[in-house]
């Protein structure tokens, strides 16, 4: 019978591991790599945020420029009912002035 392996801790193991100079030398290339990957990945971000930040803008832009063609289309539009509106019922009381009823 053979003897039972000998239990060793993690940290150990993880010594044992990263104290191998080459396995530590690819282990801080990786991390290296990693970290480039994530500034290249912020930066884009960054562009993105930018970008729809300008569309964001420019949407809201277009947005009050028709809200206020939509005002000003409103207001021509009321002054237009209104003086139509007077023309009927200046109309309405010279028939009425006439001896003619509309009704």
């Amino acid at each position: 019978m053979s003897p039972a392996p000998e239990k060793r801790s993690p940290k150990l193991l993880i010594w044992e591991e990263l104290s191998n100079g080459e396995k530590l030398r690819s282990l801080c290339d990786a991390i290296d790599d990693l970290n480039n990957e994530m500034i290249t990945l912020k930066a884009r971000f960054d562009e993105f945020e930018k970008q729809a930040n300008t569309w964001s803008n420019k949407a809201a832009e277009q947005m009050n420029n028709m809200a206020r063609q939509i005002t000003y289309n409103a207001d021509v539009y009321n002054a237009w009912s209104k003086e139509v509106t007077e023309k009927i019922n200046k109309i309405i009381f010279q028939l009425a002035a006439r001896g003619i009823f509309v009704f």
